[in-house]
């Protein structure tokens, strides 16, 4: 559904998969936090303390609300902070060589009425040597992604108008409908953390694959790879770590640990009412709250960017969304 059919000879039809990354991210959060884990949001990480043979003793924490500064005693530490993870490693050691290198991703939204039906497309080459995908999701027609070197490592990540640009005509020569700027309802971008220090060139073509490093006496970094493999590169961290000396060996029971589920709302349905501007006003604030209070969200940000996935889906919407939960953090503050 919506290929553009002049010129069309064949193609193939594969399947795959679809998960929602943020709200997987809040549930490991949860099923680790069941399980004795302490979990601290808006609370980085802003230097360590070693001993006199090199060894990390105590790492220091920020809390971002209200600014003090915290020190934890530890035994040994795993650092897995994505794009962050060269400067968590020059925390301990400034000289510490690059491991990684950041790539960016973007995506655009558009409406799925552009589109028609429930099958995504392939796109199997572009002009940078990539793949571009047009996926129905959450109600809208996903588009992307680019890979863009990353020099400037944030937050906030955003598209460029080039990149936007690009997927747009990408798309227009394989789509029935010929999408503008104007059809654009979001964009958002992520990072990747690429694990390969030595590689030059483009980062389409650095490894997606996962490395696990001790060093600094009783750190274990874990760099790169992807969410498909998050359970795995987990049980490969402990492993190095027990292989270590670091940590006590024990079976690992992850691969048949149940994940928590939220049964308290629907975030979906929220999502989908929200977009066609039909959400009543007082499920949102009761879904806010309940972020609030039990998901860690500490911003209205948090509950329409990585709670639901409005930020990503509708700009106007968000616009519109964001001042009317802004009370409820307020109250928490």
């Amino acid at each position: 559904p919506g290929v553009k059919p002049q010129g069309l000879k064949g193609g193939v039809q594969f399947w795959d998969a679809q998960f929602d990354d943020s709200r997987l991210n809040i549930a490991l959060v949860k099923t680790a936090e069941a399980r004795g884990a302490l979990a601290l949001n808006y609370a980085p990480v802003i230097g360590f303390g070693r001993g006199k043979s090199g060894e990390i003793q105590t790492v220091r924490v920020q809390d971002k609300l209200s600014g003090n500064e915290y020190e934890v005693k530890t035994r040994m530490v795993f650092n897995a902070a994505g794009v962050w993870t060269d400067e968590i490693r020059r925390m301990v050691n400034p000289e510490a060589r690059a491991l990684i290198r950041a790539s960016r991703g973007s995506h655009i939204i558009v409406s799925l009425e552009r589109f028609g039906g429930k099958t995504g497309m392939f796109i199997p080459k572009t002009e940078d040597g990539r793949v571009l995908f047009c996926i129905p999701w959450h109600g809208v027609l996903e588009i992307g992604t680019t890979d863009v070197e990353e020099k400037d490592i944030t937050f906030h990540p955003e598209a460029t108008e080039a990149e936007i640009e690009f997927m747009l005509e990408t798309a227009r020569g394989y789509l029935d409908y010929p999408i503008e700027r104007k059809d654009v309802l979001a964009s958002f971008s992520g990072l990747r953390p690429l694990f390969n220090p030595s590689a030059g060139g483009s980062t389409a073509a650095v490894s997606r694959e996962h490395s696990v490093i001790p060093e600094f006496k009783n750190m274990v970094t874990v760099t790169g790879g992807k969410w498909t493999a998050y359970r795995a590169m987990a049980e490969h961290a402990m492993s190095v770590a027990v292989d270590q000396g670091l940590i006590y060996k024990r079976p690992c029971p992850t691969k048949y640990m149940s994940i928590y589920r939220d049964e308290a709302f629907d975030a979906e349905t929220i999502e989908e009412a929200a977009f066609r501007g039909e959400l009543e006003e007082e499920k949102l604030l009761a879904f806010a709250r309940h972020c609030r209070d039990n998901a860690f969200a500490v911003y209205p940000e948090d509950v329409l960017y990585r709670r639901l996935r409005i930020g990503q889906m509708s700009t106007k919407r968000t616009e519109e969304l964001l001042p009317k939960i802004k009370p409820v953090f307020e109250q928490a503050e």
